[in-house]
């Protein structure tokens, strides 16, 4: 039985203590390298806060001040889950391609799906495990716990085991590098409901996929050393208190 739950309407995890049954919250992998916000980052979410007040001015206009204000600032965390989400859901219509079962796919989707699924046919890649969560505990040395989900675990026969982001945007970021460092480098995997040691992943990869074709990414060894260094750095960061000054007369 693994210790480790996911609370989908709070997207929060949860660590059970297994002498107490006292649960106790995870920060997730996402959350942790909200630290390394960086210039284009916080463009982004400008921007987007700032195309989603346009887009339903008429709306928010019929909403008191404090529920527009809301709205706004959370169209980049509802930007950034529905494009996990679409991700997902490519995958799992490639799934259903892949097995010769009957699938229905939205017009709009049709060439990105049938893109990926071909693509996917040519990679060499076996899955081995799609959407699996990975916890780690606090350590006093390595840092702040944490836990999360994966997309994609798969074999290939060159590059052996390998974990693997499914993109949907316009474009692969650093961030994503840190953020499959962070889910590689967690001690347990939950895998059919129970908690097993991490298996050791010799690559990291990102998969962008397009309408216009899919693409496949990989760190080779010394940017995933880079990605790893900064993964325990945001980790490190997590657990430090903030320093807060006292009042003096």
């Amino acid at each position: 039985m693994t210790r480790l739950t996911f609370s989908k309407g709070a997207h929060r995890y949860w660590l059970t203590d297994p002498d107490t049954g006292k649960r106790e919250p995870l920060r997730s992998v996402t959350t942790c390298l909200k630290v390394l916000a960086k210039d284009a980052l916080v463009q982004w979410a400008a921007n987007t806060a700032a195309d989603y007040a346009i887009d339903n001015w008429d709306a928010l206009s019929a909403m008191s001040a404090s529920e527009r204000r809301s709205r706004v600032a959370k169209a980049p965390s509802l930007m950034r889950n529905t494009a996990a989400a679409k991700g997902t859901q490519i995958h799992a219509w490639s799934d259903q391609l892949l097995s010769g079962q009957p699938v229905e796919i939205p017009a709009d989707y049709v060439d990105t799906v049938t893109g990926f699924t071909r693509w996917w046919e040519k990679s060499g890649f076996i899955q081995v495990r799609q959407e699996a969560m990975v916890w780690s505990e606090e350590d006093d040395m390595a840092g702040v716990g944490y836990a999360g989900t994966y997309d994609l675990l798969a074999l290939h026969p060159q590059h052996g085991l390998t974990l693997l982001d499914l993109k949907t945007g316009k474009g692969i970021y650093s961030e994503y590098a840190v953020q499959l460092a962070g889910y590689a480098s967690a001690d347990t995997h939950v895998i059919d409901g129970q908690d097993t040691h991490a298996p050791i992943i010799h690559t990291l990869g990102a998969v962008h996929i397009r309408p216009d074709g899919t693409t496949l990414h990989l760190l080779d060894q010394e940017q995933r050393t880079l990605a790893n260094n900064r993964w325990d750095l945001v980790r490190a960061f997590n657990s430090t208190t903030e320093p807060a000054f006292t009042e003096s007369i």
